[in-house]
This record gives C-alpha cells, structure tokens and sequence, in this order.
C-alpha cells in the first residue's frame, strides 16, 4: 500500500454509482406513467391500480453510530510502520523529515498517528502485564506441584519400607512361625 494511492473510500463509491445510473437501461415499466386521478374521479369507488414501484435510488447502507465511532483513522500507526519498513534505513532524518512533509501535504494529521501510536503501546504494555501475571500464576502452580510431587515420593518411600518390613515379618522362616490363617471352627461339644 502507497502513500499516494489512498482515495477517499467514498469517492470510488460515488464513481460507481454515477456510472450505474448513466449504463443503467430505462425499464419499460417506467416509460409510461399513467396519468394522474382527476378530483372526481377520486370519488367513485374503484379498485386501487397496481402500484408502481419507485424509481431505484441507491442509498448507502445504514452505519451504526457504534461503527463510526470505532472506524480506524484513515491512515494510522500501522501504515506508518509499513512504509518506513519499505524506506532505507541510511539518512534516517532526512527521510522522516519527507514522510512527514509528504503525509501534512496528503492532509494526514501527523498527530493523529502519534496519538494512534501512543494507544498502541499503551495496548501492547497492557497485554504484556496481563502475559506477565499469567506467567507467575503458571509458575506459582509448577511450585504447587513440585511440593507435591515431593511430598507423594516421601509417602511413597515410607509406604515400601513398611510393606518390606511387614512382608519380612510374614515370610516363614521355620522357626516359631507365625500363622495368619484363622483358627478352624470346633463346634461346641456340650451343647448336645
């Protein structure tokens, strides 16, 4: 995109129109108009002649208020961007000094883009705060983590030894063996 090459985004649009209206044929339904109701006749009860439909006259679609309020300026912060991208980088002052001279003869506010360029880093500023605070949270709950990570591998550690010292406990090893089955039911003798 030009410096030179932006036109009033309405100017095209009155082209357009204006060559519709002269390329556009006369329908035949429009040629003739029929004549207009006497007084008197307006009296007598007659069905109501088909209507006619209107002459098109194109109208530019309704804009919100909203729309028109939050439209990007004409040539931002974001343009300005682009072209001193595409500019040399030798003799920095002296090309900014002609951009400038050229955007004020193109009747482009210079202010309105240091403003737009103001809203910009006040916006970029805004979002690496927020980029910012995300990543401590993310950090605080890896530290949440890794505590318990820490406290389940300790649990778990003193959960083996215990099973290893039970099951040492349990095997049989000849000697005074201990039994864990039940002790089988004798009914008892008196009772009969």
């Amino acid at each position: 995109m030009g410096l030179f090459n932006r036109k009033n985004p309405y100017e095209k649009d009155a082209l357009d129109l204006e060559a519709a209206m002269r390329t556009t044929p006369e329908r035949p339904d429009m040629k003739a108009r029929p004549p207009a109701p006497s007084p008197t006749s307006m009296m007598s009860p007659q069905p109501p002649a088909p209507h006619a439909p209107a002459p098109l006259a194109p109208t530019p679609p309704p804009v919100a208020a909203s729309a028109i309020a939050t439209r990007p300026a004409a040539y931002g912060i974001e343009d300005a961007i682009q072209l001193m991208r595409e500019l040399p980088d030798n003799k920095k002052e002296m090309v900014i000094t002609i951009v400038q001279k050229t955007l004020v003869s193109a009747k482009i506010n210079v202010s309105t883009i240091l403003d737009d360029a103001t809203r910009k880093i006040e916006r970029l500023e805004r979002k690496n705060e927020k980029l910012a605070q995300e990543i401590r949270e993310l950090e605080e709950a890896i530290l949440q983590r890794k505590q318990e990570m820490d406290h389940n591998a300790r649990d778990v550690a003193e959960t083996r030894e215990v099973k290893i010292s039970f099951e040492t406990a349990l095997r049989p090893s000849g000697i005074g063996e201990i039994s864990l089955d039940p002790l089988p039911y004798i009914p008892d003798q008196k009772a009969g």
